[in-house]
C-alpha cells in the first residue's frame, strides 16, 4: 500500500472506533439513566442507522438493548424493535 491507502485507512478506523465509541457511551447512559429518556434512545438509533453498513457498529446494538430494555418505558423499547 502506499502512503494515501494508509492514510484513508487509518481515518477509516479511528471514524469506526470513534462511532462505537459513542454508540456505547449512549447505551451506557440509557443503562444509567432515567427511565423515560427517549433523547438518548434516537441518538443511540441515529447513530446506528447511519452507520448500518459497518459490522462492528451494527453488532453493539442488539447487546445493549437486552440490557437497556428493562430499564426503559415499552416506547421506548418499541423504538429500538
Amino acid at each position: 500500500m502506499n502512503t494515501n491507502e494508509n492514510d484513508i485507512k487509518s481515518v477509516q478506523l479511528s471514524f469506526l472506533r470513534n462511532v462505537s465509541l459513542a454508540v456505547e457511551f449512549h447505551c451506557k447512559t440509557l443503562q444509567s439513566g432515567a427511565k423515560h429518556d427517549l433523547v438518548s434512545v434516537f441518538r443511540a438509533v441515529a447513530l446506528w442507522f447511519d452507520n448500518e453498513s459497518y459490522e462492528e457498529i451494527h453488532s453493539l446494538i442488539p447487546v445493549w438493548m437486552a440490557s437497556v430494555s428493562a430499564r426503559m418505558s415499552p416506547l421506548a423499547v418499541s423504538v429500538l424493535y
